[in-house]
């Protein structure tokens, strides 16, 4: 059996029985009272009189109570009760004493009279309870005392009185119940006039915590677990220390972690340690804790107080768990301290806790980045949107400005001056979006601090020096080399406080000049914010007025100004675009045009301030106006924002708040503007609205610390289809109107996207009517024709069937009513969907109405005749077929008609399909006609380079294939031109005479491109007969070593395929010819890295051949390229390093090249000969790996060092050498990882000089980790 060990809220019976008669009063005074409290009736209705030595007819105290529900181990009563408080050695447990308590004193032989204000009560059928301080006993048998007194109550007169008698052991469970501190004050801990020590219900219920919505995380609910298990045990002294960040809920976490815990009622609760420790309350603890079990939790406890406290506790509490808590950064080191560093709550947490309180989840993301992980912020924010939610959250963070200025002023008190100074500085930092601290940015930043605090105070350097260091500590400044404030909320209320403050300090031409650089961009940043200030709008009005410095455009470019316009215009968004399209007007268009720095800030800038209906046309315009002097490529330029912003999108995909129809008078204008480029983008705009597929880029949703408004969201259906109406009606409304080339960009607007616009019913018998009108015009039927087709094949089972039936009608129309309409519609369109049935098979052979068309056309030739004049060019996009299905019925019987036509139209527009087609089908059906006509045109000399073609696309012979290199050889055919015998194989036609011919003369050539073309050439007649592949070997050698492969050329024609078919080749010769694989291998190492050659790319996939070489003849190609290296570091010497170092990056593991095929002994043997020269030139460009002595045998690199790292250069070129990777994602974590690594191959490296080397690089790798997190900082990644 445990022997009992007290809490400091366990009283005993000898403690009340040494409490006075007085005091005995006072505690009865403070139960009732706060029984009352608990069970929620009014305090008025306890009367206990402080007099006590006057007459009370029996009664200390009485309470009147109506239907109520009382406490199991309370004192009140219902209905009317009244108490006798007994202290010291009065026990009731005897006659003599129970009389004492309800009947006057009486003389001998009178009887005994009742107190009257007892015998008031029992007379109103009340309670009468005695309350005994002193004693335990209960006399000779269970229940004496009170049955006693009832009796001699029912002696008197009573039948059934009510009557109570509550001992000592009684009261001291209510006392620990109901109050408490009364507890604290009977145990002597603490004193009745209030000291700063409470119990754990004060936490709960007076520190601000949000019970029933804390939130957790995993670290955080282990970090609870191991302080609810000190808890338990209370096992001798413990100490739990926790920091971090204000608000980042560290009470919080100290509550949850002994709420329900073996030892929760042991808790003592201080947020005022300091106060404490200057106290008596102290020692009186001290001494409690010698033999009591307790749990203090002291808030708000600097370091200097958590260790005082440590140490009076320490040594002399034997069952003693002490939680200090306090804002600072996690540097702590006190010696028996479990130290919890509470990190700020991620971003899932946070959302978590503003979705208890309703927040819409866009609403979440963006609240959790302002508060930063600070749940306090959060639960205080949350708590005020979701009372007043149709409020702009902006409106409630004022709230938390006394919150926020604890935080800052925190440990001293808000309004000290020690507090003002903090605050100043603090105030001072929020000037600028991030504060240069350490490293590149010092200089910069604190001299920007200076000049700000200069402004505004005069605090000494020792007075901001002291208030910086508390702030970082208390984690409000963060940051190493760049500092700033956390949360964000604070920082923004922070910089609102300073120009509130201090505007009147601020001159014109010291808000131009203070600050600079770096320095100068995150001073800008932060007026994003100004909405906030009434101060800084008005400064904002001043900076936007038309004497402010964006009078002009040129003053958009100058290096910060447009991003500080965009912050300008956050706050005063009207002002900016007043200003903004004054300077685009005052602007002609050369200037606009010249517009490119700061051209994208300012897209994107009028982008987001589109979005509010007020500002659309303003924005639109100016995004008009940049348009039409467009200077950018990309999708994103001025003309791609413009555009999306007419989008039919709605909600995130919708560009701004305002509705399409509310939009269309501005196009309107614009259409009927006498500027064509304004026209052709409210073409464009009203074309791509009509999409069905769009998106658009996320750009946030808010201005600063606002909420932009809701995007348009249509109300219905019915509201979306009317918007598609009104764009299409537009465009029909102005087509008449516009150009030619306008009309047809207008309609095709409507005609591509008819298939969409066709599945909304509502729509179908706009689009339908639209499509019939377009028909009447010649440049939109074949347009107009290829929709109603792909409506047809795709849609027409999902289409209603008065839809089908008109788009069938239009079919009709369009393709049945003539010879000439069928044959625009199959022989002049091209579908994807005529090569399948109508089960959706694929079709072999021609489509039968092609076959239709030729057997009219043959019964009646005059019908095609008619159609020449369009057949003959590339409007004939099926022409081929058709041509051929023609020559194999007709043959020659239309060749004279068609040739005369062909010939007589201007060869730019002259197109080969149709006239290649019959051409081919002839050919087919008789080879010497065929052959006949071919030699005909061949004499037309002009025509030479045209026939080519005509015969790549119908046949060869062999006497056309040497007429057609007479003709190249004769210089009337550009030998490069035969490329086109590639496709479909046509080279493996040649004769193999004539396909020499025609390589040699290319190759004859200088030109890069004829190499090109010669070796696609060699390499698909290789491909196409393999069994020429011994006779072609020789030509293949012959064109892979052409000098444009090998010493380069100056062309800038670029062949992406290049160095794939040449390594192709050249692989193949070595497996065939290594000899003169190796000779070729020898001249392209002489020309390394030559221009237009195939190894001037560092990374050129020509090295593979190279590679496979070196591991085929290691020795003589290593006897030319140590030549190369021992000359002055040329171009040359540079390519073929960087080949032998190999390429890698951090994520992928290359193939072995380079050095790494290369066996090191022959390497090695070569240094050996000049060390001093050579040894320093490998250590830079050897592999950069270094393997531990126990994998394998030893790299290059570890060679190296081992041999002769005592080389003054080889150290120094090794670590250049291990500087140059490629790498993604942040440079300190790359340099980390290195880090990492050779700390690792450190720890078992034993050679001497790979050791110096390990120690070096690691020292320089720790430089340079903390130099990249500096520049990190900076650009706040």
């Amino acid at each position: 059996m445990s022997h009992f060990q007290p809490g400091p809220f366990d009283v005993s019976a000898d403690d009340l029985s040494r409490v006075s008669p007085s005091i005995a009063v006072s505690l009865v005074h403070q139960l009732l009272v706060a029984e009352a409290q608990q069970i929620g009736v009014p305090i008025t209705a306890v009367n206990v009189p402080s007099t006590i030595y006057v007459a009370d007819g029996g009664v200390d105290a009485e309470v009147s109570l109506v239907s109520v529900s009382t406490m199991p181990l309370g004192l009140l009563r219902e209905g009317h009760t009244r108490y006798q408080i007994k202290s010291g050695s009065f026990s009731a447990s005897n006659i003599s004493e129970l009389k004492q308590l309800i009947f006057l004193p009486s003389k001998k032989g009178q009887p005994d009279q009742l107190n009257h204000r007892v015998k008031a009560c029992l007379d109103a059928n009340g309670t009468f309870v005695v309350l005994l301080f002193g004693a335990e006993a209960t006399g000779t048998s269970e229940g004496y005392g009170e049955n006693e007194l009832k009796q001699l109550l029912i002696d008197a007169g009573y039948a059934a009185p009510n009557v109570e008698i509550i001992r000592s052991n009684q009261i001291a469970a209510s006392i620990k119940v109901l109050a408490p501190a009364l507890a604290l004050q009977i145990n002597g801990i603490i004193s009745p006039d209030g000291a700063p020590l409470y119990w754990l219900e004060h936490l709960r219920d007076s520190s601000g915590l949000e019970l029933n919505r804390f939130i957790t995380t995993a670290q955080r609910t282990s970090q609870i677990d191991a302080m609810t298990e000190l808890a338990n045990a209370l096992d001798g002294f413990n100490h739990v220390r926790m920091i971090g960040d204000p608000g980042a809920g560290k009470t919080h976490l100290a509550y949850a972690a002994v709420k329900d815990s073996l030892s929760k009622d042991l808790v003592l609760y201080t947020d005022a340690p300091e106060k404490m420790l200057e106290t008596s309350l102290i020692s009186r603890l001290i001494q409690a804790s010698k033999n009591a079990r307790i749990i203090l939790i002291a808030d708000d406890c600097d370091l200097a107080t958590a260790m005082s406290l440590e140490e009076k506790f320490k040594n002399v509490a034997g069952h003693f768990l002490l939680i200090s808590i306090f804002n600072q950064s996690g540097k702590d080191q006190i010696l028996d301290a479990v130290i919890i560093d509470l990190m700020s709550l991620d971003i899932v947490a946070m959302k978590a806790i503003f979705a208890s309180y309703g927040i819409p989840e866009d609403g979440q993301a963006w609240l959790s980045e302002l508060c930063q992980g600070s749940p306090r912020a959060a639960h205080i924010i949350g708590k005020l949107i979701s009372r007043n939610p149709e409020v702009d959250y902006a409106e409630h963070f004022p709230a938390l400005d006394e919150v926020w200025e604890g935080f800052v002023t925190s440990p001293h008190k808000r309004g000290s001056s020690e507090g003002n100074a903090k605050l100043t500085v603090a105030r001072c930092i929020a000037l600028f979006k991030r504060l240069g601290w350490e490293g590149s940015f010092e200089e910069l930043g604190r001299s920007s601090l200076d000049q700000a605090i200069t402004l505004v105070s005069s605090l000494d350097a020792a007075t901001v020096s002291n208030a910086i260091q508390e702030l970082r500590r208390g984690r409000i400044l963060q940051g190493n080399t760049v500092l700033f404030i956390t949360p964000k909320l604070l920082h923004i209320k922070l910089w609102c406080d300073w120009w509130d403050a201090f505007e009147h300090k601020v001159t014109d031409e010291w808000l131009k000049t203070a600050f600079e650089g770096k320095m100068r961009e995150w001073f800008n940043e932060m007026f994003a914010y100004a909405h906030e200030s009434k101060a800084a709008r008005r400064v904002v009005t001043k900076m936007l007025s038309p004497e402010g410095q964006f009078s002009q455009l040129k003053f958009f470019s100058e290096p910060g100004q447009a991003q500080l316009f965009f912050a300008l215009a956050q706050a005063e968004p009207k002002a900016a675009l007043r200003r903004l399209k004054c300077a685009l007007d005052n602007a002609n268009s050369e200037q606009i045009l010249a517009f490119k720095n700061g051209r994208r800030e300012i897209i994107h800038g009028l982008e987001r301030l589109a979005i509010p209906k007020s500002n659309f046309i303003s924005a639109a315009d100016s995004l008009r106006i940049l348009a039409e002097a467009e200077n950018e490529s990309w999708s994103n330029n001025a003309t791609g924002v413009f555009v999306s912003l007419f989008t039919l999108g709605y909600g995130a995909l919708a560009a701004s708040e305002i509705s399409p129809i509310e939009k269309i008078p501005y196009l309107r204008n614009l259409l009927k503007s006498d500027s064509p480029d304004s026209r052709k983008l409210a073409i464009r705009a009203l074309v791509e609205s009509l999409d069905a597929f769009m998106s658009r880029t996320d750009i946030g949703n808010t201005a600063g610390l606002r909420h932009l408004p809701e995007r348009w969201t249509p109300v219905s259906w019915d509201e979306l289809t009317e918007a598609y109406k009104a764009h299409i009606n537009l465009l029909l409304e102005v087509i008449p109107n516009l150009s030619a080339n306008e009309k047809v960009l207008a309609a095709k607007g409507i005609i591509g996207n008819a298939r969409s616009l066709l599945a909304s019913a509502p729509l179908a018998e706009l689009v339908l009517s639209s499509l019939r009108a377009f028909i009447r015009l010649p440049a939109l039927k074949r347009h107009v024709t290829a929709a109603v087709e792909a409506a047809l094949h795709y849609d027409k089972n999902g289409l209603p069937a008065g839809v089908v039936k008109e788009l069938e009608s239009l079919q009709f129309e369009l393709t049945e009513k003539s010879f000439h309409d069928k044959l625009v519609r199959y022989v002049g369109l091209q579908l994807t969907e005529d090569s399948f049935d109508e089960k959706g098979q694929y079709r072999e052979g021609p489509h039968p109405a092609l076959i239709s068309l030729r057997d009219q056309a043959v019964k009646e030739p005059n019908l095609l005749e008619q159609e020449l004049d369009w057949l003959l060019t590339d409007a004939a996009k099926n022409g081929f077929l058709f041509g051929e299905l023609l020559g194999l019925e007709l043959k020659l019987a239309l060749w004279p008609l068609i040739k005369v036509k062909w010939l007589s139209l201007n060869h730019l527009i002259r197109n080969d399909f149709f006239i290649g087609g019959y051409l081919s089908g002839l050919f087919k059906q008789d080879q010497d006609a065929w052959q006949n006509e071919i030699f005909q045109l061949l004499d037309m000399q002009s025509l030479s380079n045209e026939t080519l073609v005509l015969v790549w696309r119908s046949g060869m012979t062999d006497l056309i294939a040497h007429a057609l290199l007479r003709e190249c050889r004769a210089g009337r055919i550009d030998a490069r031109k035969f490329g086109i015998l590639i496709y479909g194989a046509r080279v493996k036609d040649l004769p193999l005479e004539v396909f020499n011919g025609i390589v040699n003369i290319l190759l004859s050539s200088d030109n890069i491109v004829d190499a090109d073309t010669a070796l696609d050439l060699v390499q698909s007649r290789r491909r196409a007969n393999s069994d020429e592949a011994k006779f072609t070997l020789e030509l293949l050698q012959s064109t892979i070593s052409h000098e444009a492969f090998v010493v380069g050329s100056s062309s800038k024609i670029n062949n992406n395929m290049r160095e794939y078919h040449w390594t192709e080749a050249a692989e193949e010769l070595l497996q065939e010819r290594p000899q003169e694989a190796l000779a070729l291998g020898v001249r392209c190492v002489n020309h390394f890295g030559a221009e237009g050659s195939v190894t001037s790319s560092f990374y050129s996939g020509s090295l593979k051949f190279f590679d496979q070489l070196l591991v085929k003849f290691p020795n003589e190609m290593w006897e030319v390229i140590s030549r190369i290296l021992d000359e002055k570091l040329t171009s040359s010497a540079y390519h073929l390093l960087q080949w032998l170092r190999g390429r890698r990056n951090e994520e992928l593991r290359v193939v072995a090249s380079g050095f790494e095929v290369l066996n090191p002994k022959i390497v090695l043997d070569w240094v050996d000969k000049k060390p001093d020269s050579r040894a320093p030139l490998i250590a830079r460009y050897c592999p950069p790996l270094i393997n531990p002595v126990s994998q394998g045998p030893a790299t290059l690199a570890r060679s190296i060092l081992e041999r002769y790292g005592q080389i003054e250069r080889v150290g120094s070129s090794m670590q250049s050498n291990f500087m140059t990777a490629f790498f993604s994602g942040l440079a300190s974590e790359y340099y980390q990882r290195r880090l990492d690594a050779v700390r690792e191959l450190l720890s078992i490296e034993t050679n001497q000089n790979v050791r110096c080397w390990l120690e070096a690089e690691s020292e320089y790798l720790v430089h340079t980790v903390g130099q990249e997190k500096a520049r990190e900082e900076a650009r706040e990644y």
